[in-house]
């Protein structure tokens, strides 16, 4: 669907063909991006049709948005992924272009509004980034804070492409998959010594 401009009649069709898989896998339709926030209505739109069809509906979304569209969405979607890539506010605006405190009002926002239970806390690492011990402990005692379980996903480097696309270099910041998966199952057993329910996504 990359480059097309398509409307949730046409999207659709697609995703209840895949029916038989969520229902043998326990799994569903997961809406990310880009960012979902950033297409509020085509989201909330496509979100209540596959409802409508029985189908169950995650958001995945980095929590930067309008707290209004965040919350018109959470009542359309039973579950919630939450990217968070930094929690040094300094780090996160160079790195990201954007404010921290926003994005951390809507994390706790979505939690009060589906419940913790149904809410992960997903933290991409990414070397030279957000891969400090005082990184990891900001991270611990959000989750601990919030009563999120933690995913950390492994640095890759599918954004080459993107980089190439709109005619920007690509950061080569840890080009070996096998060390960035060994880097995200040590923080995985730190984070999971101190209680939190974490995993490698």
């Amino acid at each position: 669907m990359i480059g097309r401009v398509v409307t949730v009649a046409e999207v659709l069709p697609e995703l209840i063909a895949d029916r038989e898989f969520y229902a043998t896998s326990g799994g569903g339709i997961t809406i990310s991006g880009g960012e979902p926030l950033l297409q509020p209505w085509f989201t909330a739109e496509l979100a209540e049709a596959c409802r409508a069809e029985g189908l169950d509906v995650a958001l995945d979304t980095s929590g930067y948005g309008a707290p209004e569209h965040l919350e018109t969405l959470a009542q359309r979607c039973s579950r919630a992924l939450f990217d968070v890539k930094s929690l040094d506010a300094d780090r996160h605006k160079a790195g990201t272009g954007v404010e921290l405190a926003p994005i951390l009002a809507n994390l706790r926002l979505l939690v009060a509004l589906l419940g913790a239970e149904r809410v992960v806390l997903r933290h991409p690492l990414i070397p030279g980034f957000n891969d400090r011990p005082e990184d990891f402990e900001a991270l611990s005692c959000l989750a601990a804070e919030l009563g999120l379980g933690v995913e950390v996903l492994p640095y890759h480097r599918l954004g080459t492409g993107k980089h190439e696309a709109i005619g920007e270099p690509a950061q080569e910041r840890n080009p070996d998959p096998e060390l960035a998966k060994a880097e995200a199952k040590r923080l995985v057993e730190r984070l999971s010594s101190s209680g939190l329910t974490c995993r490698v996504s």
